[in-house]
Formats: C-alpha cells, sequence, structure tokens
C-alpha cells in the first residue's frame, strides 16, 4: 500500500522551548532537556508527557524522548499531544530519519530553522499503522541498542586493558622476579625504579601564539600551527592552519604534549610544526628514548589531573609538565618496555578497531530499520 505524504509543518508543530530562569534554585522533579538532553532539574514542566525534544541550537537536530512531562529549555523546540495529532512514538522514530542535524548555516550561529524543518516530507499511514510502526521499532531498536552498548562496554574494556598495561610495563618492568621499592608517592605505591623529574631527561619547550594577522589557512604559506589537540589525529597532527612566522617551533619526532582541554593529550611531530599556548614540545635527552618517553609519558599524565585548572576550560602550566615523575630504566630496558607495549597495544587497538567497526555497522543497520519501516519499505503487520 501507497501511503500519502505531507510536509512536516501539516504533520506537527514545532514549538519552542522557554529560557530557563536563572535566579531559580534547580531543584524539583521536572527534569530540564537541552539540545543534548536532560541536565537538569526544575519545580515545574512546560510540556505534557509523552514529549519529543528537538536541539534547536548547540546539537541541533539531535532527538530526544521523555515519557516525562519536562521543562524545554530555549535551545530546543518540542512535539506532545498538543502540537500533533499524529501517533508520537511513530513521529520520534520519523523525526531521525530526516536529516535535521544538517541545520542552516544562514544565521549567525548555525542551528536548526524551523521553517526549513517544515518543508521536510513524510509519509502519513493510517493512526493503526503508526502504532504498529512504533511498537516494532520499540522491539527491533532495543535489541540493537543492547548489542551496541554491549560493544561500547568492550570499548571501555578494552581502554581499561591497556592503561594497566602501560601502567604495569613503566612501573615494573618486564621482569616478574625484579624487586620493588615504595615510590613515596601514595598514588602511585611499589615500583622497581626510581622516579625522576622529566625536566632532568627532557627539555619541554611550551607553544606560544603569535599575532593573528601571522595566521593563514592556505596551505604552503608557512608552518603548519596547531593551536590543541583539535588538529591531533590518531598518531600525527593534521594541521588546519597555517603560521609565517610562528614563535615556538616543535622539532620532528617531539611528543606533543596538551597542557589545557583536555589536558593530557599526545601526539608525535612528524614534521616541523608553529605551536601555540594548548601545546608544548616534548624533546627527549640522550638518556630517555622517545618511544619509551611516549609510553611513560601516557601513565605520567595522571599526575596532571591534580593540577589542571580553569573555569572556561582545564589547564597546567610549563612547570607542572616539567615536574611530572617518570620511571627511568636503563636504556636497553626502555627499548624492551617500548617495543613490548608497541607489539601488545597494537593487538588491542586492532580489537579497539574491529569493534568500532561493528558498532558503525549495527548503527546504521538501526537507521536503515527506521527508514524502511516509517517510509512503508517493510510490512509490518
Amino acid at each position: 500500500m501507497i501511503w500519502p505524504q505531507a510536509k512536516l509543518k501539516y504533520v506537527a508543530h514545532l514549538a519552542y522551548g522557554d529560557a530557563l530562569p536563572k535566579d531559580q534554585e534547580r531543584e524539583g522533579s521536572f527534569k530540564v532537556f537541552g539540545s543534548n538532553g536532560a541536565y537538569d532539574n526544575y519545580n515545574r514542566s512546560n510540556t505534557h508527557a509523552p514529549v519529543i525534544i528537538i536541539g534547536r541550537k548547540g546539537s541541533y537536530g539531535k532527538i530526544n524522548w521523555s515519557e516525562h512531562p519536562c521543562f524545554a529549555s530555549d535551545t530546543t523546540f518540542f512535539i506532545d499531544v498538543t502540537t500533533t495529532h499524529h501517533h508520537l512514538r511513530w513521529l520520534f522514530y520519523v523525526l531521525q530519519t530526516l536529516n535535521l542535524d544538517q541545520g542552516t548555516d544562514e544565521a549567525a550561529v548555525p542551528g536548526l530553522s524551523r521553517d526549513n524543518a517544515y518543508t521536510k516530507t513524510v509519509f502519513l499511514p493510517p493512526l493503526s499503522e503508526q502504532k504498529a510502526i512504533a511498537h516494532y521499532l520499540d522491539k527491533e531498536t532495543a535489541k540493537i541498542d543492547q548489542l551496541i552498548e554491549a560493544k561500547k562496554r568492550l570499548l571501555e574494556l578494552l581502554d581499561e586493558k591497556r592503561r594497566a598495561l602501560i601502567t604495569h610495563a613503566v612501573t615494573r618492568g618486564l621482569n616478574p622476579d625484579v624487586p620493588m621499592r615504595d615510590s613515596g608517592v601514595e598514588w602511585i605505591g611499589e615500583i622497581y625504579q626510581k622516579l625522576h623529574r622529566l625536566k632532568y631527561v627532557a627539555l619541554v619547550e611550551m607553544g606560544q601564539s603569535p599575532p593573528s594577522t601571522e595566521y593563514s589557512f592556505l596551505v604552503d604559506s608557512g608552518f603548519p600551527f596547531l593551536q590543541g589537540t583539535a588538529d591531533f589525529g590518531s598518531k600525527y597532527p593534521l594541521p588546519r592552519i597555517y603560521c609565517a612566522i610562528p614563535q615556538k617551533v616543535a622539532q620532528p619526532e617531539d611528543i606533543l604534549f596538551s597542557v589545557r582541554g583536555p589536558v593530557g593529550e599526545l601526539n608525535i611531530a612528524d614534521r616541523e610544526y608553529g605551536i601555540g599556548r594548548g601545546l608544548c614540545a616534548i624533546r627527549c635527552q640522550k638518556s630517555l628514548n622517545k618511544k619509551f618517553a611516549w609510553w611513560v609519558l601516557h601513565w605520567a599524565r595522571i599526575q596532571l589531573r591534580f593540577k589542571a585548572t580553569g573555569s572556561t576550560y582545564e589547564a597546567v602550566s610549563s612547570e607542572d609538565v616539567k615536574n611530572l615523575l617518570i620511571t627511568l630504566p636503563p636504556l636497553s630496558e626502555q627499548k624492551a618496555i617500548a617495543h613490548y607495549l608497541d607489539k601488545e597495544t597494537a593487538k588491542i587497538n586492532q580489537l579497539s578497531s574491529a569493534t568500532m567497526d561493528t558498532i558503525n555497522l549495527l548503527q546504521e543497520r538501526r537507521t536503515s530499520l527506521i527508514t524502511a519501516a516509517v517510509t512503508g519499505q517493510l510490512k509490518i503487520s
């Protein structure tokens, strides 16, 4: 059976949420929804239940659902029984197929335009079929969501295993019979090597931002410039801007270390880079193997969690980085540990990559299933 089609404006009205009063205490039993979901509580609601909340600013186009009355903030639209005569749960799934997260760039701040959303076309099955579709998708997407959550938990376990592997190797070495000693630092516990401060075995070069007139988006217009972790790829940076005359330069094979939001992210310089205030470059001296430094810094950066300060974003100083405590076994052992961790973490990374591929396939399956159901490609009895 071929269903009629209609513009979204004739299917539902997208009501604006309200500004949350700033002088009110955040108490009450009603969830406050922003574009990214529930984030606070309030003492009254401005919707009926159930309700669909649609991101208007920020994470625009994101679709949220609440079984209970809630307070939809002024960064959202909402749809409840007062703004549509159609089945709300069916409409919840339909909205997920309309690419509302593409938004519009026409306004100063990109977001979801209600007028643009209203132009979207949807298929309109009878109310009884809307209910059947919603019931079917609730059941089938729950199965997929359960599988996705299991895979995400596996990713977390693999990440924990990776961290434990690194910690064990750099604090206990590769010989299980090596004698241990008290590190003198409560959170570190026992180690097999004396701790050294990073500044005695490496040069730490703090980045400095040049004048804004020195920036360019043109390739080959100067040094590739890195301000922070936004440019970090999986191993080497992916620069977006360039700088003719940088104030500070990282050399090839320097370890790049983020000193603000988020602190402690690591990367490797595969060429010369201009670096800004969000980064520092760590250049190893002869007593510190570069590959071992990469791994020991993965472990040592946890120390900065106690140092990071800032209201807008967390940040640490160059002195904080210079005073990081690291183990420093003989060079031959540093190389052996680095080789071991390269090999063992590669296995974990391979499993993580395969798990991410599975998650992506499950998410694609979920999207395809919803699209097929709400467009009449699936026969649902």
